[in-house]
């Protein structure tokens, strides 16, 4: 479901996401569970966000944001 809503281009990315977690756990930086906490607190807020702005403005998400509004036109002059 989220590469039918999101595209490819998230899937292909949560490689690198999984490499910083693993980099910030074997540096001592973070532990795991503080790495997994922050990826899912990522996504719980950026998944959101992006259908609501997607939808806002017309975009290809709009029927999942529930909303249908135009994109804003500037005023000619």
């Amino acid at each position: 479901m989220p590469v039918v809503l999101f595209g490819p281009v998230p899937l292909a990315l949560a490689g690198l996401v999984a490499v910083v977690g693993w980099s910030r756990v074997r540096l001592g930086d973070h532990s795991t569970a503080q790495v997994l906490a922050g990826t899912v607190a990522g996504v719980l807020v950026a998944a959101p966000t992006f259908l609501l702005l997607a939808g806002r403005y017309g975009g290809w998400a709009a029927p999942v944001a529930g909303t249908t509004h135009p994109v804003p036109q500037r005023p000619a002059g």
